[in-house]
């Protein structure tokens, strides 16, 4: 037998390489605009034939859902996410509740989620999962056990859960299962406004799937649905009524297109999904507005033809300016004092900008003067207008952990009840109305309204729970606000810096912003160290180069050399989540670590209140306040997960600042009185590689304050703790600091705790110095 003839033996083997090209030519044209919309087209038609025979409303399931319902046809948009419903990644979102879909549900006994997937699936994680644990938790919490309407209702513990039985294996539905009662916990801590949606909710959810391969329910209908009735997706004998449960029909708009993203004559599933990347800035309202003339052009002219339409949209919008697409006020009920928009909906007449006694505004730049209008501005919100300086994306919700600590004051003066009683409306608005402007506002609602909603000036403890639920408020009153991960970081590192005692004891200059001011590199050189309190010494023994240090004692003025010799290093990283199951892998660190005096003064504020972590008393009671730039270096062995050997090795390093602020107690590493010893860790910019001191400091990492740990003396131990949110992770650190005593040497043990949805893991870092 001969053997098969290879690309190599062509005649011109040059001519091999167009054979990918051509192949990717090819898929490029099945996945051509044209076709996209073609196949938007069709499978809307689909969905509109589906609402005809269920005769529910239909809501988009976004962002991908809205390319398939002609807007006048469109009752809500909802926001699952697929990720939610991923293999081991299953999750009731606390951030999306989508109660705006409960809404419609109850007034139209019943709605149909559209959407799509375009990855060869038969139906979106979205609509298999997500959608199904949504509704059995909401079940739980709105009918639980003792009101349930079922004859025989379910033990706390096994909550009812409805997931098509040939998409979702027996084993995955067991282990889903499993953890509704965990979310049926947390979605309870929020004390969500039950009362009032149960007017609403009459009856249980139930999912239902419609497919291209469904049979609808036949006209007239002539037969009753079992509720019990765990069959396939979609029963034949279904009709419209459902007397025992509201059906959520959950529609997948394309057909299924196995092998692939598209085939068979240029059809493409899930074509509206990620239009980011296909769709020329083309919107879905823009779309279902000129369908005809988008579907009727040729390939070759919808470029242009789209691109015509986006300009128009945008010059329809006011040019960009504002950013387009975004919403009118929205009141933060229970706090109906509080109202989150757009910065378009305060450009307009003077009765929508005469709403509100105050506004802050998010966005780049100056002030907006169409935003200010009319209202008495003063520099630094004197009057009825704040300005933070932010940029757009997650530039701008990294600035906005810089500029949100100007809320206190602003709020305070401008927005809490005075003698008249009565609060001010406060308006809080962002380019889009739904990301920066809600992040503000999750932090007015946590300092200053209470669990009625009503203003006021009585601090409540800042916990994740307690941001959580203030959150849900949010999402409740406003199910469109989409505030990104970025700006939810900013606000939780800015609420759990917050110090309630800064604002009573100092209302008229609140604390200095998280980001410490630029530091004038022509200022005189830093205050000297103190040798008490205790910690003062163990700070400045951290030092690792070559750098005279003045000593004052009373009159007396004392140069010392510090020593040059680095730290010795040894970090072990345990994780019990490991990489197989999403988490973090193991691993060993061994390296140096060197702390270089900072040649700057640290910026102090001289408006900065007591008990803030650049507190001004530090230096009116003579205290110093100093930094040392820390940076490692050294070799990072990964664990190998299978063997648990050592695999991967890599240089690793990393740097932050270290700040030492006195307090104005009498020694003992401030033993916890009011102005103890604190010590803050900083993150620097990402960029900056100066090796004397010069780099710039960037945001709060940690804020410690040092405790005495064991007897007096020289062997003694300090102690530090502190907790660093980051999303949906914290940090707990512990810092032990000894040296001197019995164990010989100097040492220091750093420990961090880290929990998190993809991170459960424990690091020990020991530092010796001989």
């Amino acid at each position: 037998m001969s053997k098969p003839i290879q690309t190599s033996d062509i005649i011109f083997p040059e001519l091999s390489t167009d054979f990918s090209t051509t192949l990717s030519t090819l898929k490029r044209a099945t996945l051509s605009i044209s076709n996209r919309l073609r196949s938007i087209s069709e499978d809307a038609d689909f969905v509109c034939e589906v609402a005809d025979a269920y005769r529910r409303p239909l809501v988009a399931n976004e962002r991908c859902g809205s390319w398939y319902i002609p807007p006048d046809r469109k009752a809500a948009s909802a926001y699952f996410k697929s990720t939610d419903g991923h293999t081991g990644e299953w999750s009731f979102s606390l951030r999306r509740l989508n109660i705006q879909v409960l809404e419609v549900v109850g007034a139209n006994d019943g709605c149909i989620i559209v959407d799509s997937t375009r990855r060869g699936k038969r139906m979106p994680d979205a609509l298999s999962k997500t959608v199904p644990i949504w509704c059995a938790i909401w079940n739980a919490l709105l009918f639980p056990p003792s009101t349930s309407t079922s004859p025989s209702p379910s033990p706390p513990n096994n909550i009812p859960l409805h997931l098509p039985p040939t998409t979702v294996s027996a084993s995955e539905h067991a282990q889903i299962a499993s953890l509704l009662p965990s979310f049926l916990a947390s979605a309870r801590a929020l004390n969500l406004p039950l009362a009032r949606l149960r007017t609403l909710v009459k009856k249980p959810l139930r999912p239902l799937w419609v497919t291209r391969d469904s049979p609808l329910p036949p006209p007239p209908p002539t037969h009753h649905h079992h509720p019990d009735d765990e069959n396939d997706e979609n029963d034949e004998n279904n009709d419209l009524s459902f007397p025992a449960f509201h059906p959520v029909v959950l529609c997948t708009a394309s057909r299924r297109v196995p092998g692939g993203e598209a085939s068979e004559a240029g059809y493409v599933q899930g074509a509206g999904d990620d239009a980011e990347g296909w769709a020329r800035g083309l919107t879905p309202g823009l779309f279902w507005e000129n369908a005809a003339a988008l579907l009727g052009a040729a390939e070759g002219e919808l470029p242009a033809l789209v691109g015509g339409l986006v300009a128009d949209a945008a010059a329809t919008a006011g040019g960009g300016s504002g950013g387009g697409g975004g919403v009118d006020a929205v009141r933060m009920a229970p706090a109906g004092w509080v109202w989150v928009c757009a910065a378009d909906a305060l450009r307009g007449e003077d009765r929508a900008r005469g709403r509100f006694d105050a506004v802050i505004e998010c966005g780049g730049g100056a002030p907006d003067e169409a935003v200010m209008a009319g209202r008495e501005f003063k520099d630094g919100g004197g009057g009825g207008y704040l300005h933070l300086r932010c940029g757009t994306g997650k530039l701008g919700s990294r600035d906005l952990r810089n500029e949100i600590s100007k809320i206190e004051a602003f709020v305070r003066r401008r927005c809490l009840p005075g003698e008249e009683g009565s609060p001010k409306n406060l308006a809080i608005c962002c380019p889009t109305g739904k990301d920066l402007s809600v992040g503000v506002a999750l932090a007015v609602l946590c300092l200053y309204a209470d669990d009625e909603g009503h203003p006021t000036t009585s601090a409540q403890p800042i916990t994740k729970a307690f941001i959580r639920q203030r959150l849900s408020w949010i999402m409740t009153a406003f199910p469109a606000a989409s505030p990104s991960r970025a700006t939810l970081q900013s606000v939780n590192a800015f609420l759990f810096s917050y110090d309630p005692r800064a604002e009573s004891n100092n209302t008229c200059n609140p604390r200095g912003p998280v980001q410490p001011p630029p530091i004038n590199s022509t200022a005189p050189a830093p205050a000297p160290l103190h040798p008490p309190p205790t910690f003062s010494k163990t700070f400045a023994a951290l030092a690792t180069t070559t750098t005279p240090t003045t000593t004052t004692t009373g009159d007396n003025h004392q140069q010392q050399q510090q020593p040059s010799r680095p730290w010795s290093l040894t970090r072990t990283l345990t994780s019990r989540l490991p990489p197989s199951r999403g988490g973090t892998p193991s691993a060993r660190f061994t390296g140096t670590a060197t702390f270089t005096p900072r040649g700057v003064p640290v910026p102090v504020p001289v408006s900065s209140p007591p008990h803030s972590p650049h507190s001004a008393t530090a230096a009116a009671s003579g205290s110093a306040a100093s930094e040392l730039l820390y940076a490692e270096e050294g070799v990072l062995a990964i664990e190998d997960e299978a063997t648990g050997r050592t695999g991967v090795e890599m240089a690793a390093g990393r740097r932050y600042v270290w700040r030492y602020e006195g307090g104005g107690g009498t020694g003992g590493g401030g033993g916890g009185g009011e102005g103890g010893e604190r010590v803050s860790i900083w993150f620097v910019k990402v960029g900056d590689h100066d090796d004397d001191g010069g780099v710039e400091v960037d945001y709060l990492f940690l804020d410690m304050e040092v405790q005495v740990d064991g007897g007096e003396g020289e062997g003694e131990r300090l102690r530090a703790k502190g907790r660093h949110p980051c999303g949906e992770d914290v940090y707990d650190a512990e810092f032990v600091f000894g040296g001197g005593g019995s164990e010989g040497g100097e040492w220091m043990v750093v420990t961090y705790v880290v929990k998190g949805p993809k991170k459960d893991y424990v690091s020990e870092t020991r530092y010796t110095r001989g």
